[in-house]
Order: C-alpha cells, then sequence, then structure tokens
C-alpha cells in the first residue's frame, strides 16, 4: 500500500529555531576563524526577536500561523525558554555581549 502525500503545512515552531541559533553558535565555537556560522547565529536571533514569538514579558510563544503570525493564545512551555536561554548564553559568549540574556531569564521564572 502506497502511502498518501499529505498537505504541506507551513508552520514554523519556537523550538527548531531555538535549537538552530544553539547548533550557529556552537559551530561558530568549534571552527577556528568561522565568520559563516556566527553570521547565521546572529540572523537567526533577528529573526527571532522579529517573528513575533516573543511576548512583551519574553516569554516564547510556541510557534507561528501559516501566515506566519504569532499564536499568541498557544501555551508557553519552559523547554522553549531554557532552549532559548542555552542559545543566547552561547550567542553571549560568541560576542562577548552578556547582555542579551538578561530579559529571558525573567520570563523563564515566569513560565515556572
Amino acid at each position: 500500500m502506497a502511502a498518501t502525500p499529505q498537505r504541506r503545512r507551513p508552520y514554523k515552531n519556537a523550538i527548531t529555531n531555538e535549537e538552530f541559533l544553539q547548533d550557529a553558535a556552537l559551530l561558530h565555537d568549534a571552527t577556528p576563524g568561522d565568520t559563516y556560522y556566527a553570521r547565521w547565529a546572529h540572523r537567526e536571533w533577528a529573526w527571532f526577536q522579529a517573528s513575533g514569538m516573543l511576548t512583551p514579558s519574553h516569554l516564547v510563544v510556541d510557534g507561528l500561523t501559516p501566515r506566519c503570525r504569532p499564536r499568541l493564545g498557544s501555551p508557553t512551555w519552559t523547554y522553549n525558554q531554557g532552549t532559548l536561554i542555552g542559545g543566547l548564553v552561547y550567542l553571549a559568549k560568541m560576542t562577548g555581549h552578556r547582555s542579551r540574556c538578561g530579559p529571558m531569564t525573567g520570563g523563564a521564572r515566569r513560565s515556572a
């Protein structure tokens, strides 16, 4: 029996983007003289900040609708908070700007 093709559902969720941020920053750290992965880490963080997935209280919305609008009514999960904080720690280490993590730590306390 052949599998039936499924309709493509464009969905951008927080966790895959948070992991990408972490991966890019870690690959930068592991690659001497790297600028390629560093650029990807910066691009990902800029995109994530502009995506609407961060609420005004710095909680992470789980994802975006197919029209790339934040799902504001969706639950906020602690794994999203923790993964993003981890990615921002690596980004702060990469850039030397520790302030990147500040707003997110308050959001993590509120989501627990």
